[in-house]
């Protein structure tokens, strides 16, 4: 990895925001569900998306790539995360970065005896 991912926004959902005229402005972002991550990775799986061949930075690492927000199965070679559309992937379990996450992806489902 070449870049620090930004922390604020790791397992988040991106949308491609445009301007009054319909041209692609900026992009927002908020955090994912667990549901949300889970389900873009089935669909990963499902679907045998395939990653690029060539590697392609984010929209987080460079502007310049907002347009890929959408695309399935992006894996950026500067900071590493991995998006399926729009959603950040990433599993962040043992790294330095698990802390900065919303994400607690070893969380047991909780029950209460009654």
């Amino acid at each position: 990895m070449f870049e620090e991912p930004n922390v604020k926004t790791l397992n988040h959902k991106f949308k491609i925001a445009h301007d009054a005229e319909g041209y692609v402005e900026d992009y927002t972002s908020e955090p994912a569900t667990k549901k949300e991550i889970d389900n873009a990775i089935k669909d990963l799986k499902k679907n045998k998306h395939e990653f690029m061949a060539i590697g392609r930075s984010c929209w987080e690492c460079n502007g310049a790539h907002i347009h890929l927000i959408d695309m399935p199965a992006m894996n950026c070679f500067s900071c590493g995360r991995i998006y399926h559309n729009g959603i950040d992937i990433t599993d962040y379990t043992g790294s330095k970065y698990e802390k900065s996450t919303h994400i607690k992806r070893n969380e047991k489902n909780k029950t209460t005896s009654t």
